[in-house]
């Protein structure tokens, strides 16, 4: 085990990222899009269909559908992230 001192920033850039791959894994690939926000309103509308439609390439799935983090198509890596994600999430909304 190791022990690591951040600051409240690392904290929140750490458990988005690790939200954001777990996503990933999961067949979310329309969140990737959050991450360009600040594109005009057509392209980032563009942007969102075009990794929805990817989706049904990579995961053989219906467009809208994605699979839950518990599933077994799903990799250890991004239930491992998805923990993080929570722990770092709980700890900073509840423990301060």
């Amino acid at each position: 085990m190791a022990t690591l001192e951040l600051s409240d920033e690392q904290l929140s850039v750490i458990s988005k990222a690790c939200e954001l791959l777990s996503r990933i894994y999961m067949g979310q690939l329309e969140e990737v899009a959050w991450l360009f926000s600040s594109l005009p309103e057509a392209r980032y509308q563009e942007l969102t269909e075009t990794l929805k439609a990817l989706n049904s390439v990579i995961t053989l799935m219906p467009k809208q559908a994605h699979f839950g983090i518990r599933d077994e198509r799903v990799p250890e890596e991004a239930r491992c992230a998805y923990d993080i994600h929570q722990v770092i999430r709980y700890q900073r909304l509840f423990i301060k």
